[in-house]
């Protein structure tokens, strides 16, 4: 768990916050409660994926073996997130409120779980009506599949390669 959080103090099957831990569990997890402050880029996981939305969309950009990779220095396995996992999209704006992701958080998969200023420049107090034209304070500790691991500023994430398909976007989406 990053050192920046506290453990989960809430009910199964919540949201972290900017400084508190997500937790989960299902009967995928034999109802074990699990709790973390990283997100598992799930464009990454191996197996079936279920065919009901939103997967299929997700599916066609999934990395389906290692030589589908092709720039793992760039590509994240694990981030910063108040989510389990994530699967962005190029046109995925960030998240308004960066101290939880406000009520709607779990209507979106992708960036939006990952744009919250845990490390680098923090504001104090964290936005909770961030404007998505706005400068994105902050950086995540990003694991690459390269297995280097760093410090990038929000900003920056759009930059990353998420998917097989993945084509950086001019600028971030809602500048």
């Amino acid at each position: 768990m990053c050192p920046t959080i506290k453990p989960h103090t809430g009910a199964d099957g919540t949201k972290g916050t900017i400084d508190e831990a997500w937790s989960y569990s299902s009967s995928y997890t034999e109802n074990r409660l699990y709790q973390g402050g990283y997100a598992y880029n799930g464009y990454l996981y191996s197996g079936a994926w279920p065919l009901q939305a939103p997967w299929p969309t997700t599916y066609a950009h999934a990395f389906n073996n290692e030589a589908a990779i092709r720039q793992p220095a760039k590509t994240p396995v694990l981030m910063d997130s108040v989510w389990v996992d994530l699967w962005p999209e190029e046109s995925d704006r960030p998240a308004v409120d960066l101290f939880d992701g406000g009520p709607t958080l779990f209507n979106y998969k992708g960036m939006q779980r990952a744009t919250y200023p845990r490390h680098g420049s923090r504001p104090n107090p964290v936005p909770r009506a961030f404007p998505p034209s706005g400068t994105l304070p902050g950086a995540s500790q990003i694991v690459f599949h390269d297995g280097h691991a760093g410090q990038v500023k929000l900003e920056q994430l759009w930059t990353l390669t998420w998917h097989k398909d993945w084509v950086e976007p001019a600028k971030r989406p809602g500048r």
